[in-house]
C-alpha cells in the first residue's frame, strides 16, 4: 500500500537517497548530476529541505519516491519540483499520492495555482499531471547543463486540482 509523508530536516537520508536514486535512474530529468548531489553534504542535505515542502511515498513503508512543493517566483503559485517515482513502484499510484500531497500543500497554503516544468516528450509524467488538471502554458526553457533538453512548464489552477482529484 502506498502512502506519503512530509520529510523534516531529520529526514535527510531519505531524501539524499531518494534524489540519488533518482540521478541514477533518470539523470536527465534534473538540472542536478549525480556527482554534484553526492559531494552535498549534511546541512547541505538539511538546508535544502528546509526551504520546502518535501514529500516521501512509501511502499509498505519504503521510500520510492519523492516530490517537493517550493516558492521560486510568485507565493501564489510555487512549484511542483524534485518528482521521482522509482520503477518498481511505478502504477501502483505514488506519483498520484506526491502530485496530491503538493497540491495540499499548496492549497492549505492559501496559493491559487501550482505550476511545474517536465521534459518534452517525457509523456508518462505530463498524463500524470495531466489527470491532476495541469496543462501546457505554452513556455519552454533548456536545461542549463544540457542545451539538447528542453523543458516545458504546466500548472493547475488549485480549484481545477480539486476538482480533478474528487
Amino acid at each position: 500500500m502506498i502512502s506519503v509523508r512530509r520529510l523534516g530536516d531529520s529526514d535527510w537520508q531519505i531524501y539524499r537517497d531518494l534524489q540519488l536514486a533518482s540521478l541514477t535512474e533518470a539523470p536527465d530529468a534534473a538540472w542536478l548530476t549525480y556527482d554534484e548531489a553526492e559531494r552535498r553534504s549534511e546541512a547541505d542535505w538539511r538546508d535544502n529541505l528546509a526551504g520546502r515542502a518535501q514529500f516521501a511515498a512509501l511502499l509498505d513503508d519504503i521510500p520510492v519516491g519523492t516530490a517537493g512543493g517550493w516558492v521560486q517566483e510568485s507565493p501564489e503559485c510555487p512549484e511542483l519540483i524534485s518528482m521521482w517515482v522509482a520503477p518498481q513502484a511505478r502504477g501502483k499510484g505514488a506519483g498520484d499520492v506526491l502530485v496530491r500531497a503538493v497540491l495540499e500543500w499548496a492549497s492549505s497554503a492559501g496559493c491559487r495555482a501550482v505550476g511545474l516544468w517536465v521534459l518534452d516528450g517525457n509523456e508518462p509524467a505530463e498524463r500524470l499531471y495531466r489527470r491532476h488538471g495541469f496543462r501546457r502554458t505554452g513556455r519552454r526553457q533548456v536545461m542549463p547543463r544540457d542545451a539538447s533538453l528542453v523543458e516545458v512548464e504546466m500548472v493547475v489552477a488549485l480549484d481545477a486540482a480539486a476538482a480533478s482529484s474528487a
